[in-house]
């Protein structure tokens, strides 16, 4: 195997419970930090109220920069034996502006607040800033 410089960074990361792999190839090694917005990547399914789904999607590019829109089961309750609800999401993988945490906490009225806390504790609903990843190579 030869390796000449610019030598891409190949990994391969595991993302939720379901055993998504992700082929993550980094060709330049320098985060541009001009960029004067902040960005997130979904880690799991960001989870839209279905009252708001109207403006998401009205204003998609206000919140989406680049990724999946689309609706989702939440599972099956065990303990109740019934078929969780299904709602819209912007799926993992996603990356977002920081509006979208804005949106979301504004439309999660008082009625559906304990619902969706619920859904955080189990692993929905988490991003991280991209702004401050930083990458390197291992030997330099």
């Amino acid at each position: 195997m030869k390796f000449y410089p610019p030598v891409a960074l190949i990994t391969f990361i595991n993302f939720g419970g379901e055993n998504r792999i992700a082929k993550l190839e980094v060709d330049d090694y320098k985060v541009d930090t001009s960029i004067e917005e902040e960005y997130y990547l979904t880690l799991s399914p960001i989870l839209i109220p279905d009252e708001a789904l109207d403006d998401l999607l009205d204003n998609i590019s206000d919140y989406v920069t680049m990724g999946k829109v689309d609706k989702i089961s939440l599972g099956f309750d065990i303990a109740n034996t019934k078929r969780k609800e299904m709602l819209t999401a912007i799926l993992e993988g996603s990356i977002v502006k920081r509006s979208i945490i804005d949106f979301v906490k504004k439309e999660i009225d008082n009625n559906s607040l304990d619902r969706f806390t619920k859904y955080e504790k189990i692993g929905y609903n988490t991003l991280m800033n991209l702004s401050k990843l930083a990458f390197r190579k291992i030997l330099s």
